[in-house]
């Protein structure tokens, strides 16, 4: 028996091998969808269960992809190639696949292996990628450090421009060059034409673009972004990131649609003096609209700010109610627990349950606290309460009306053991964060379980799929929850203050816009400025489904 137990733990691919298609795809979704909560960890737990084995399904491929992101994003580029060449491996005709080399090439460039990442990008025979190749290349060449080591790339790959252009660049910073040097860097400038302006977007502005400087839309973004670390994306913070990409995918958006928008930031953590340094940078009064900070001490400034020159002030992650008292023009993307509540009560009325419910609550404190939310509001409106409670893995009693969960982590699959055992027929409603999706097995979502996910995204609708491949081409990587949320910050609030302040209130006044954003829209028509939506869902078909809002 020892012997057979050890064979399969340095065999773990045989413990999959009976995965149907059916279940894999099932895994696969569990994985994308921590992905996208930017809980990477879990989900290369649960992606790197589907790369053990050669799979033949159609998703396989995309599994791969998904675990070495998730393990690049958590920091471990290393264990990210290995996923990288093997997905080279066994799919070597994936339509996706020079997508994916790109994605390789960059982990490599990052880490200084010039010959390995280039190798990557020379192998690209898509020629609609080759903008973006070439982007790369100028990203991470210039980090080269000596001469004689850009020579040696220029001599495998003689025909990038990246390469010469940062070879010549090198070669012209040295204060003593052989006359050899500094002839390979005439030659190179003029058979790569050096020394004319680079055409991109970065510097280039279409003519329907061009307004005049006064009419643009400032847009602060006050947040962590650590810029004093060494390597800011490996902080604690790596999410600003995505959420700053996001916004800059809608800025450009917007300024195609001749919305003209300019992103600020402003690297402000913990500290009131950060905003005061900030706010005496020129151009920080002409700012329309500031996103952040996410402490409590300069926020405390940035109110004052924000309610003497009549700016928008976005909050982008809390849902806590008192933000919105001190500042008039203060707007919370994410609903408060109160607005979550009455949403989750609306949706057990819209259902014709019975006017009873039990609630339950996990170990942290904002989890009983949204718990005793959850009971007032019920009360209000003519519930029985029959117990408010914690949970701690105990058997309910029985139930005809629902159930109420508020916790995190895994504490959401033991509690529906429990409703299981309970042999209840109550309707169950609980937070979607009730679950470690790394530990969880999706067949307890049956029909009676209702999530409230704030954070839910429909990867099948076509504005995200569309959202999904630009960010890809821009960032090389693959977008997160906050990626969405970014972007639908920036282009919600650039339209609605497109035409000025007055026209702004008339906008937010009419009440609920869905269809250009990537979450599941907004709606801060009510005189409490947070986000009318609550998405509730169902798990149907192996796909999250939006049941109530």
């Amino acid at each position: 028996m020892k012997k057979t137990l050890l064979f399969l733990l340095l065999c773990p691919g045989l413990l999959f091998a009976q995965l149907s298609d059916q279940q894999f795809l099932t895994v696969y979704k569990e994985g994308v969808s921590l992905f996208d909560e930017a809980r990477y960890d879990e989900a290369f737990s649960k992606l790197s269960t589907l790369t053990t084995r050669n799979h033949t399904n159609g998703v396989a491929p995309y599994a791969y992809l998904y675990a070495a992101q998730a393990a690049e994003k958590k920091g471990n580029k290393y264990q990210a190639k290995i996923l990288y060449r093997n997905l080279f491996t066994y799919y070597p005709d994936w339509d996706k696949i020079d997508e994916a080399k790109i994605l390789y090439a960059r982990a490599n460039l990052e880490e200084g292996y010039y010959e390995e990442g280039l190798k990557a990008l020379h192998e690209i025979d898509n020629t609609a990628l080759n903008p973006l190749k070439l982007k790369v290349m100028d990203e991470y060449m210039k980090n080269v450090k000596t001469i004689s080591a850009l020579k040696n790339l220029y001599n495998k790959y003689p025909n990038y421009k990246p390469i010469a252009r940062a070879l010549v660049d090198k070669i012209q910073a040295n204060r003593y060059n052989t006359k050899a040097d500094l002839e390979l860097s005439d030659m190179l400038t003029n058979r790569f034409n050096l020394l004319e302006p680079e055409s991109s977007p970065a510097n280039s502005t279409p003519a329907r673009n061009s307004k005049k400087k006064d009419k643009a839309l400032n847009f602060g973004i006050l947040l962590p972004f650590e810029l004093s670390s060494t390597d800011p994306a490996a902080t604690s913070f790596r999410y600003i990131y995505d959420l700053y990409a996001g916004m800059t995918v809608a800025a450009e958006k917007l300024n195609n649609e001749g919305i003209n928008i300019s992103l600020h930031t402003y690297d402000i953590k913990n500290d009131a003096q950060a905003f005061k340094n900030a706010e005496k940078k020129p151009g920080f009064s002409d700012l329309n609209l500031v996103v952040g900070p996410l402490y409590p001490a300069p926020n405390t400034l940035v109110q004052k700010f924000v309610n003497d020159n009549n700016v928008v002030h976005v909050h982008p992650t809390s849902n806590n109610l008192s933000l919105l008292t001190a500042s008039k023009n203060a707007f919370l993307m994410q609903p408060s627990h109160e607005h979550q509540a009455k949403k989750a009560l609306d949706y057990a009325a819209s259902t014709g349950l019975p006017k009873t419910v039990s609630v339950y609550f996990g170990e942290a404190r904002k989890d009983s606290l949204f718990a005793q939310i959850y009971a007032a509001e019920a009360r209000k409106r003519g519930y029985t309460v029959t117990e408010v409670r914690k949970f701690t893995g105990q058997k309910l009693s029985p139930q005809r009306g629902h159930v109420f969960l508020a916790a995190d982590n895994n504490l959401g699959v033991r509690f529906l053991q429990s409703v299981a055992m309970s042999n209840t027929d109550a309707e169950v409603i609980m937070t979607a964060g009730s679950f470690n999706w790394d530990r969880m097995n999706t067949s307890s979502l049956t029909n009676k379980v209702a999530l409230i996910y704030p954070e839910y995204v429909n990867r099948e609708r076509e504005p995200v799929k569309e959202f999904d491949k630009i960010y890809f081409e821009k960032t090389s990587g693959l977008p997160s929850y906050y990626s969405y949320l970014g972007y639908d910050i920036v282009y919600y609030f650039g339209t609605m203050l497109k035409d000025g302040q007055n026209s702004f209130n008339r906008h937010i006044e009419r009440g609920e816009y869905i269809d250009n954003y990537l979450l599941s829209g907004y709606d801060f028509s009510e005189k409490v400025k947070q986000n009318d939506i609550v998405p509730i869902v169902k798990f149907r078909d192996n796909n999250f489904e939006e049941v109530y809002r």
